[in-house]
């Protein structure tokens, strides 16, 4: 049974009041060899619901691509089935790129706690600027849900529901939502 090691992380809405923290959900991964792709952000990796409540404007919302960007886990080589997460990489998926930090990423870059992600544009009569802010915080914590899953019967995140709380209440994407 693969004992899995990881770091409970949350992508945080650094410009609202509303909760809308971002936690690791149903689409983890395997990507490849050492890397997992641990959340989807865009208009269709989330529930509609969820960016109605933090873009309003409808015009506003459609400048965040269907498939904004991804959030993924490197993984180091060990030996047996500890899997550990080393570092996390911001993989942007949209044609206008997503800003880390104040600067457009076209392609990828290293996300470290505290970072901030930002998504959409709004016009105003400065210029353009960012839509809605998230704020990268990562707090390690070990879990050994996996043997506890295959007992059960469930998947690792399903079980990470249970431990997390938030995981319970978020929006979760319709099915068949096709990217873009």
């Amino acid at each position: 049974l693969l004992s899995t090691r990881l770091a409970a992380w949350r992508l945080e809405c650094a410009d609202k009041s509303l909760p809308c923290d971002l936690r690791l959900g149903d689409d983890v991964a395997q990507v490849s060899e050492g890397c997992w792709r641990v959340l989807s952000v865009g208009r269709s990796a989330q529930n509609p619901q969820f960016w109605e409540r933090l873009l309003p404007d409808e015009v506003v919302r459609n400048t965040v691509s269907r498939e904004q960007f991804e959030i993924l886990g490197k993984t180091k080589a060990s030996e047996g089935a500890e899997v550990e997460f080393t570092e996390f990489v911001l993989k942007n998926l949209s044609g206008r790129g997503t800003v880390l930090n104040n600067a457009v990423v076209h392609h990828e870059a290293v996300l470290r706690s505290g970072d901030s992600i930002a998504v959409g544009l709004v016009n105003s009569e400065y210029g353009c600027r960012p839509a809605l802010h998230f704020r990268f915080v990562e707090t390690p914590m070990t879990f050994a849900a996996a043997p506890l899953a295959a007992l059960l019967g469930a998947t690792v995140p399903s079980m990470l529901a249970l431990v997390i709380p938030e995981l319970q209440s978020l929006p979760q994407p319709e099915q068949g939502a096709s990217g873009g």
